[in-house]
């Protein structure tokens, strides 16, 4: 049997020096956070293949102290003016959700978790009290408190075209609402 390959060699082949080697490339192209994510990714398909005994030992042995570090690359925001041109360019159903991440900063889960009972439009606030985590379950916000979030008027009036096609039920950007 041939075995799992990585990068055109054979996974057994692989050292934790060739691992060490692959995160300082990597961790130059990519956001720390995402090598860390690539790496554990690729730690948990080594170790499988070693319980498996397709692989002697797991080349991946890199602790903590070794992978990039998170949050170590400048974010960039978009400007007023670049948010409403990408808004503008969403297609129609997106427009509403676009606007409240932008301009209300929900996350994506927080909000298509979104219901119809925690939009107060009249008084231009969302309460984010659930989001839909990456299984597709609903659970708290990511930190575990709810909140109340402010929205500007253009938001609420974003938010009040979807209400009204929809007519305000369930989830603000269930499948059929977006």
């Amino acid at each position: 049997p041939r075995g799992p390959s990585c990068g055109g060699r054979a996974a057994r082949d692989r050292t934790a020096q060739d691992v060490q080697v692959w995160m300082r490339a990597l961790s130059e192209q990519v956001s720390g956070s995402s090598a860390r994510d690539y790496y554990a990714l690729f730690a948990q398909i080594m170790s499988d293949a070693a319980e498996r005994n397709m692989l002697r030992r797991s080349p991946c042995t890199l602790k903590g102290a070794q992978l990039p570090k998170r949050n170590d690359v400048t974010k960039v925001y978009l400007t007023p003016l670049e948010a409403e041109l990408l808004i503008a360019a969403m297609p129609r159903r997106y427009r509403a959700l676009t606007h409240l991440l932008l301009w209300a900063g929900l996350r994506i889960g927080e909000a298509t978790a979104l219901q119809w009972d925690s939009v107060d439009l009249s008084g231009n606030r969302v309460r984010v009290d659930r989001a839909r985590k990456k299984t597709g379950e609903l659970g708290l916000p990511q930190n575990g408190k709810k909140r109340s979030v402010l929205i500007d008027a253009t938001t609420a009036r974003a938010l009040s075209a979807p209400r009204r096609a929809y007519g305000g039920q369930d989830g603000v950007f269930t499948a059929g609402n977006t």
